[in-house]
Order: C-alpha cells, then structure tokens, then sequence
C-alpha cells in the first residue's frame, strides 16, 4: 500500500465509498457554490500534462459537492469574494532534502493560514504517473483533491477507507483511474459548512473594520458650552 499521509497541519474528512449510490450532491442544498483559490508552484521536474489533467479531475470531484476551485496565483491579496487565502500546493524533489515523512506521497498544513499548505514528493509518484495519460492525471487529481480536502476541512484525520484514507491500496489506484470515487455526501456537507463559517467571520471582520473606519473619520461636533460663547 502507498501511503498518503497528511501531518501536523491536516484536514480531515469523512470517508469516500466506492460506490456510486453514495455520491455527493452536483451542487450544495443552499443552492451556493462556493469558490476556493489554488496555486501550484513547482520546485521539482514534473510532467505538466499529468499535472493538468490532475486539475480538471480536482475541480470536478469539488464541482460535484458545490466548491469551485480557481487555479490561479495572486500576486497580492486574493480578491474579497474568495474565502480564504489561497491553497499554495508546491512539488518538490523528496531526494533533495530531508523529509520526515519518508513514505508519504505529499502531506497538507490545515492549520497553516498562509505559505505553502500543500507538499508533494513528485519523484515518489514514480511509474504511475510517467506519462501524460489520462490515467496519471486521474491519480494525480486524487492526490490534490486528498490534499485540498484536508486544508478545507483543517484537521489531520483519515477516513478507513476511499479517497481519505491515510493509505491507498491497488484496487483505490484503480478506482481513481476509472474516476469512480467521490467525496461523500457527508463530506460535501462538512467542506460547504467550514468554508461559510470562514466567509461569515471574514465578513464580520471586515463590517467591524469599516465600522471602526466611519467612526474615526466623523466630524467632530463643537460642545453647545464651549468657552466661546459664554458670552463673556
């Protein structure tokens, strides 16, 4: 079994069965979709068509549980309609370093706020990955949706089994080149709840800055006793 192991700062997320009567919804209950912001940096020799299909596959399996994911980089502050920061996910080369998590194909930092929230070990993916093929971009889809998932639910935990658990086997690799898992119900639910709670503070933040900012730029009134016109 290959080991996808997520560390210190992790998400969890609910378990994701195989089959496809448990799917989750195409879209939330509230009718919302909400938007998250991904950025991949690469600090390692990858093959950028598996890469690129690994997006598509990402964005449907969030499409289908109501979160859009934006590949994109900002350069500053991502825009107000996000709601968080964005994902910053880097390959590296494990053989260039020292890593800790020595049988771990990438790792997440939930806890983490900003900086890079997603590690990973291209050169740990090995054959299958190889080549361009729809299969390899199917698996490498997986590998950012586990990921992703975890900064959004922002726990370390793994589920027993499917797309969240801490270890796939052969028949999961299969399952993933099929595209025949999906985030549960259960686990569609959790995400959209976690991202409107972080919407719902950022707007709470942001009403008591411009409350504070109105305050301090009011005119300030001249007290009726003033000195002035006591008449005197």
């Amino acid at each position: 079994m290959i080991r996808v192991e997520c560390v210190a700062a992790a998400l969890l997320m609910p378990a994701l069965p195989l089959i496809a009567g448990n799917e989750a919804p195409a879209a939330s209950g509230n009718g919302k979709e909400y938007q998250v912001s991904a950025c991949v940096q690469v600090d390692a020799t990858v093959n950028f068509a598996a890469v690129s299909i690994g997006k598509i596959v990402a964005s449907d399996l969030f499409q289908r549980i109501g979160v859009q994911l934006r590949w994109q980089c900002f350069e500053d502050e991502p825009p107000a309609q996000d709601f968080s920061k964005e994902i910053l996910i880097r390959f590296v080369d494990s053989s260039r370093r020292e890593i800790v998590h020595r049988d771990a194909l990438a790792y997440a930092r939930p806890y983490a706020i900003e900086g890079v929230r997603v590690v990973i070990f291209y050169d740990r993916l090995g054959p299958r990955i190889a080549n361009g093929s729809l299969e390899a971009g199917s698996i490498m889809g997986y590998v950012f949706a586990h990921e992703i998932a975890h900064v959004l639910r922002g726990v370390d935990s793994h589920e027993p089994e499917g797309l969240m658990r801490a270890r796939w086997t052969p028949q999961d690799f299969h399952a993933m080149e099929e595209r025949r898992m999906r985030f549960t119900r259960e686990e569609g639910e959790t995400m959209r709840e976690n991202l409107e709670m972080r919407f719902a503070r950022r707007l709470h933040s942001e009403a008591r800055l411009a409350s504070v900012s109105a305050k301090t730029s009011e005119p300030r009134a001249i007290a009726s006793g003033d000195a002035n016109s006591s008449g005197r």
